[in-house]
């Protein structure tokens, strides 16, 4: 994940490193504002959320930070929706 002033490389191979993927994910877009993320051979944006007017466009939430695929910027989901695989709990 990179973001304004820093990046940093996070291991997931496991359903736990997933859910600490997410946890850093939406705690550095509430600070920096604008995360990139690239995991799985994709890349996403992540933006924090100042009003909860997005929803996720896969489980309905409305998150605090939305992720948008650079190819598909029109379309918003949640961190947990995109960066949890099957297996996981989508939303604790």
């Amino acid at each position: 994940m990179s973001f304004s002033g820093g990046g940093l490389f996070l291991p997931v191979r496991s359903p736990s490193d997933r859910r600490h993927l997410i946890e850093n994910v939406t705690a550095r877009a509430q600070t920096s504002g604008l995360v990139q993320v690239l995991v799985d051979g994709e890349r996403w944006m992540v933006r924090a959320l100042t009003e909860h007017t997005v929803s996720c466009g896969n489980c309905g939430r409305r998150p605090d930070s939305a992720c948008y695929s650079v190819t598909d910027a029109c379309a918003s989901y949640c961190a947990t929706c995109v960066f949890a695989r099957d297996g996981q709990e989508a939303h604790p």
